[in-house]
């Protein structure tokens, strides 16, 4: 919701990863850290990094933010960012959100490797098909999985348009899994139902028996 708002007003972060999001003590989201949010409606940047920066990155900064040509963090990066294009659109920051998804599904991002020129590598080419792969196999719910391979599109048009379209489906999503955890209530509860009527019945039958036994013996004894 928070991306949601963001995106409706225009901005984009360019830098959503894990690190850059906290809870709040009344479990409200904070998004962190918007040194390279961009204002994508006016055409203007806000926070863009000193082209003077220091712009050596070493291998422990897979999940470090990067300075240079390439801005935001590489295992959660799009191919389009990573590739240093300007025209970035909402969709950069659905598959960072993507991204953060797979990893809640998987344990890792969408890129991961030995090295940074690796992650690197995979992020410019879009080379997905690890993700991808980690994805159908994880035990993850299909409909979210789903939703995480559709924020991971190489093609940003392929992608939900921006954080609205992804925080409505994974609403969606959430009610979709309380109705069927409530449709799963009632079936045991009418299950448990079912099972104390047949008991009582059970009970009842064998009540009746004994009776007709006591009744049967006193007959025969008259």
């Amino acid at each position: 919701q928070a991306m949601a708002f963001a995106h409706r007003q225009g901005v984009i972060h360019r830098d959503l990863k894990p690190l850059n999001i906290m809870v709040g003590a009344h479990g409200e989201v904070q998004v962190m850290d918007w040194g390279l949010a961009k204002d994508i409606s006016a055409g203007e940047s806000k926070g863009e990094p000193d082209e003077s920066s220091d712009r050596s990155v070493h291998p422990e900064s897979l999940i470090e933010t990067t300075v240079g040509d390439i801005v935001g963090t590489l295992a959660y990066m799009p191919p389009e960012q990573a590739r240093g294009e300007e025209q970035l659109t909402c969709a950069a920051d659905v598959f960072a959100l993507g991204s953060m998804l797979c990893e809640v599904l998987t344990g890792f991002p969408a890129y991961h490797g030995k090295s940074l020129n690796e992650v690197m590598r995979r992020a410019i080419t879009a080379d997905l098909a690890d993700a991808q792969e980690r994805l159908k196999q994880c035990d993850g719910d299909p409909n979210l999985v789903e939703i995480t391979l559709n924020c991971l599109a190489a093609d940003p048009t392929e992608r939900p348009h921006d954080a609205s379209v992804l925080a409505e489906q994974l609403a969606d999503h959430r009610t979709g899994i309380e109705q069927r955890l409530q449709q799963e209530r009632l079936s045991a509860e009418r299950e448990r139902g079912a099972a104390v009527a047949r008991e009582a019945s059970l009970l009842n039958q064998a009540k009746w028996e004994r009776r007709r036994r006591r009744l049967t013996t006193f007959l025969s004894l008259a």
